[in-house]
């Protein structure tokens, strides 16, 4: 093969990776993304002209139960194209059909589900506390009456140890004469430990209900795996992509069960959809390559959905090339100059920033958006209105036994 000739690339359209125009007459012309660049590189570097060609069945590759490949491995593997480039993973698989280029980035399969939820930030007042830690709280709130009027010997009533222990809780001075020294070490201590609540609970307190506080994520592959299992949530994976062959061809583990769910459930998906048809809700995760559902898919949505940083594996990235391609050897050289010069990385982080931007002019920073509003401190009101309900209530109670009296 001689590079005079015109050289056939197989790719598929995918936002900021290949951006392709295909116009009425057939002809698909290259725009933009990250292996354009590194296409049109490669073409200046080993002097070769190209014409994309797009598979029809548009996947990336997986056999067949007659051996055949489908996407554009396939294409290469019949010698229809004489490489293909759209971040392709070299796979074991793969390797037995087909030459690779020098790797030239590594990539990892991961999953992608809707961010997690905001928590109610009007109820905030019981956030900065654990379960446990309230209980204990409560307990020692209800405990310490009894508690006092034994050590006090009876000198005041429950009900008026229990408003005061409460209002220390609050700030407020606890009114009891103490006569003896135990009587005053333990009421010491006691006020020791309310203090403590009391700073522990204010210094927390305002970042919740500043902040935007989320659920909890599902963050790793067991949890995944389980939820999955147990009916909880669905996974999805790319049809024709490594991810298919490797989870299909998985004999336990998380990969076994991920793939069984989708088996059983036809939740094999093609590529082309917007993420919004992929994730359609939190209990939907999306699995496939990190680089290529971030780039092509999330695009300038990105903060809407959540990428795990668990991987259920990595590979590395290179270029196919067909059996009967004669300069192999000068692409590795080209290829690995690249790598070397930090220019593969340098096209990735230029559709990094271009994504920032985008997302940061949609972000609309209102005046509202820096000020508390009642729907964020509306725990306090429901903590006034519940004491004004029983407040009323004892009232009412009161005036009734005295009538009875």
């Amino acid at each position: 093969m001689s590079f005079e000739k015109v050289l056939r690339v197989a790719v598929l359209q995918a936002k900021h990776i290949v951006e392709v125009n295909e116009s009425t007459d057939g002809k698909i012309l290259p725009l933009r993304g990250i292996e354009v660049r590194l296409l049109n590189l490669l073409s200046q570097c080993m002097h070769f002209k190209y014409d994309l060609v797009i598979p029809q069945d548009r996947e990336f590759g997986r056999t067949l139960d007659d051996g055949q490949w489908t996407g554009m491995i396939g294409l290469v593997v019949r010698e229809e194209a004489d490489f293909a480039m759209n971040m392709i993973a070299l796979t074991g698989v793969r390797r037995e059909v087909l030459n690779f280029s020098y790797p030239y980035n590594v990539d990892g399969t991961t999953f992608f589900m809707e961010a997690p939820a905001l928590l109610p930030k009007g109820l905030a007042y019981f956030y900065p506390f654990g379960f446990i830690l309230w209980v204990s709280v409560l307990f020692s709130m209800f405990l310490a009456p009894f508690v006092f009027k034994y050590v006090f010997r009876n000198a005041y009533s429950l009900s008026k140890l229990f408003f005061e222990v409460t209002g220390s809780f609050l700030g407020l001075p606890f009114n009891a004469v103490v006569q003896d020294f135990g009587s005053r070490i333990l009421l010491l201590s006691w006020l020791v430990y309310v203090k403590i609540l009391a700073l522990c609970y204010c210094a927390v307190l305002l970042s919740f209900v500043t902040i935007p506080l989320k659920t909890e994520p599902i963050q790793n592959i067991n949890q995944l795996a389980n939820v999955i299992k147990e009916g909880k949530c669905n996974g999805l994976i790319f049809r024709g992509t490594s991810d298919h062959n490797a989870f299909y061809s998985a004999a336990s583990g998380p990969l076994k069960v991920i793939a069984d769910h989708v088996k059983e459930n036809n939740k094999l998906v093609p590529h082309g959809l917007t993420i919004t048809e992929y994730i359609p809700d939190s209990k939907t995760a999306l699995i496939g390559s990190k680089s290529l559902v971030q780039f092509n898919y999330l695009s300038e949505n990105y903060k809407q959905y959540a990428i795990s940083k668990d991987f259920f594996y990595t590979t590395l990235i290179a270029i196919p090339v067909s059996d009967n391609f004669c300069c192999l050897q000068k692409m590795d050289t080209c290829i690995h100059r690249m790598y070397a010069g930090g220019l593969y990385e340098k096209f990735m982080e230029d559709e990094i920033y271009i994504l920032t931007m985008k997302s940061m002019e949609k972000q609309d920073l209102s005046e509202d958006d820096l000020v508390l509003r009642i729907a964020d401190i509306y725990g306090a009101f429901l903590i006034l209105a519940v004491g004004c309900a029983i407040s009323c209530f004892a009232f009412v109670f009161e005036v009734l036994y005295k009538k009875k009296k």
